[in-house]
């Protein structure tokens, strides 16, 4: 049998869903614990992976337009359109993932994002160029830009569609929206952020996004993560380099576990090594995408209710 929800408060039992028979397996949304940080993330290869569905699509599009004027501008070195594309760029404490919560107006991660962009022009020009544009070239390539980075950008850059969402799912299981939310949002038409207000349903005076359950990861049940590329990397590409093969065994076999030590050994970082990839293999991410998504399946309903459950 799956793990049951502990005796939380959380968005099905907030608002008594569960009178009606509800669950987590038989609702759309992820269910999370109303009272803490659930550590889970908005995955922007699942926003892919189901752009075929009608929301994921209008998702995938908008960030495909925040993404491509990004890489635009630092193309360009048209720093100041980057810095201020940056400014929306916020966490979001009202979907209640990651490590938002504890901070009520949301940290600013355009903020912390604008020295990397400044740093990493030419990189970005660079995968312009390649047309290797995606979240996954931000997160491969840039110091500091992590998975859960990476989830923040997503939800800043798609809060209008959860937000709408939120209120249609409220619709359909009669729970009252009464709390006005004012957020920025991307438009894709001007290519800016600007103010939009939704009514949506609260807890504790705070107002509350739903996030589909099937665009949740978590750390454990995440794809295309760095260290996977950089396993697919090694295997189709470095190995096959000049520079490491006096590395090679008395079998003539390279191996991913000795080149590791050779990067440690000569202070190399891996994010220097998955930049060089992505500026000179112009189709890797893509391809790598190609490989990984094949591999993409929602979280059980195991998986969500233990999120929900952690301490």
């Amino acid at each position: 049998m799956g793990k049951k929800q502990k005796n939380i408060n959380t968005i099905i039992s907030h608002f008594e869903l569960d009178k009606n028979g509800f669950t987590q397996s038989n609702v759309d949304f992820f269910n999370v614990n109303l009272d803490k940080d659930n550590l889970a993330f908005v995955d922007y290869n699942r926003i892919i992976k189901y752009s075929a569905d009608p929301l994921c699509q209008s998702m995938a599009d908008n960030f495909r337009s925040f993404l491509f004027n990004l890489f635009n501008y630092a193309a360009k070195r048209d720093t100041k359109s980057g810095l201020k594309i940056l400014e929306g760029i916020k966490e979001c404490n009202d979907t209640r993932l990651g490590y938002s919560k504890n901070n009520s107006k949301g940290v600013s991660i355009g903020s912390v994002m604008k020295p990397m962009f400044l740093q990493a022009l030419s990189f970005l020009k660079t995968a312009y160029i390649n047309d290797q544009i995606s979240s996954n070239t931000l997160r491969y390539g840039i110091d500091g830009i992590s998975y859960d980075r990476i989830s923040d950008i997503s939800v800043s850059v798609e809060t209008q569609f959860l937000a709408q969402y939120t209120v249609d799912q409220c619709k359909q299981h009669n729970i009252l929206c009464e709390s006005k939310r004012r957020f920025l949002v991307y438009s894709v038409k001007d290519k800016s952020w600007h103010p939009e207000v939704f009514q949506l349903p609260e807890y504790k005076g705070k107002t509350i996004i739903f996030i589909p359950k099937k665009l949740i990861s978590s750390k454990a049940k995440a794809v295309c993560t760095f260290a996977q590329f950089m396993s697919y990397g090694f295997k189709n590409y470095i190995k096959y380099s000049d520079d490491i093969q006096h590395l090679k065994r008395a079998d003539g076999k390279i191996y991913y576990k000795d080149y590791k030590e050779y990067l440690k050994k000569n202070s190399i970082s891996r994010k220097r090594v998955a930049r060089g990839l992505i500026e000179s293999e112009k189709d890797i991410i893509f391809q790598f995408e190609k490989v990984r998504f094949s591999d993409i399946e929602d979280l059980s309903t195991q998986d969500l209710v233990a999120i929900t459950n952690r301490e």
